[in-house]
């Protein structure tokens, strides 16, 4: 009977050591490239990188379909890191979230490039939401308070990222 528990005990053990490991800072056990950190739950493909105005270009296309994107990072939520945003040349930013919630971003990261894989998605934002998007902006109440009605966004919910040292 002892040896039964023993080998259960070792294969459990085993199956263990394999598993992706969140840390508190939301780095993972996941091998990155030379110069990036990993963040998050899947491994990020440095070379299938597209530019994030490239995919979003092609991402009627691309819904519910994993891409890799690349971009400087614009804003990072204040809050918790929980969103960050991606500058693109039309001025129009794309908000990136992370899948099930499950990572956060340094909140000190604007302006450094990462390398995100993940899916385009499109979503009608409500006037709450985009309150309190605004709020974790730190924007002032009078513009919080001016968003009266809601919009229709690409956003891209990210599974793994590279962030660019």
């Amino acid at each position: 009977m002892r040896i039964f528990l023993v080998c259960g005990l070792m294969l459990g053990l085993a199956a263990c050591t394999g598993s992706i490991k969140q840390t508190a800072e939301g780095t993972s056990s996941i091998p990155s490239p030379a110069g990036y950190e990993h963040i998050g739950l899947s491994p990020v493909r440095l070379s299938a990188a597209i530019p994030v105005e490239k995919g979003l270009a092609a991402a009627q296309a691309k819904i519910g379909k994993t891409v890799v994107v690349k971009g400087e990072v614009e804003k990072v939520c204040q809050a918790k890191g929980c969103w960050m945003t991606l500058k693109t040349t039309n001025g129009e930013p794309i908000r990136v979230t992370f899948k099930d919630y499950a990572f956060f971003m340094p909140k000190d990261i604007a302006g450094r490039q990462i390398v995100a894989a993940g899916v385009f998605e499109k979503k009608e934002e409500s006037v709450e939401h985009l309150r309190h998007l605004a709020e974790d902006e730190g924007k002032p109440q009078s513009e919080i308070d001016a968003i009266t009605s809601p919009k229709t966004t690409w956003g891209f919910l990210a599974s793994g990222v590279l962030l660019k040292k």
